[in-house]
């Protein structure tokens, strides 16, 4: 946002909206606009929103559109990262399976052993750690796209006039 004097703030007044989101014309608005709006809604006076929504230029179209970005996107990312994720996870496998292979040679020393089982433990390791990114990657990527539809969810909510109803309240509780 532009400012975050109004975050906290009743938006009584649709340029005060255009003021803190820096929209010159309703017509040029951005799919990230469209969706900071929908975070803005539980401040927006609900006249202010219904005025809102008749400035918007088409916005069924461009809310879906929004949607559909964002949603791409995300599906995008989890692909790539579930390929990359496993190219990377195959190969700890494979080298795992390589060291305990040489694990069960009866010529090696001691020493030689405990390389390898070094070597072992510092692959589990690395493969760990890759799980726990790869876990963090997968929950921010599902919470991009949850905020994007509670965004979405709550300029359709606003449309129907109910603008002061926080859209986080409508999600079932954990």
């Amino acid at each position: 946002m532009a400012n975050n004097e109004n975050e906290n703030n009743q938006f009584d007044d649709i340029e005060d909206i255009k003021n803190e989101l820096e929209i010159v014309d309703w017509e040029d608005i951005t799919e990230k606009q469209l969706l900071q709006i929908g975070s803005m809604l539980p401040n927006i006076n609900p006249e202010t929103a219904k005025e809102l929504m008749e400035n918007l230029p088409d916005f069924s179209n461009n809310a879906k559109e929004a949607l559909a970005s964002v949603q791409n996107t995300v599906e995008t990312a989890l692909e790539q990262n579930g390929s990359s994720n496993k190219q990377v996870l195959d190969m700890y496998n494979d080298t795992i399976d390589n060291l305990n292979e040489q694990l069960k040679r009866d010529d090696l020393s001691v020493q030689e052993k405990e390389v390898i089982l070094n070597k072992l433990s510092r692959m589990l390791a690395a493969a760990d750690r890759k799980d726990s990114e790869n876990k963090a990657f997968l929950q921010t990527m599902t919470g991009i796209l949850a905020t994007t539809t509670i965004a979405v969810f709550s300029i359709g909510l606003a449309i129907l006039g109910t603008a002061k109803t926080n859209p986080k309240d409508l999600l079932p509780k954990k």
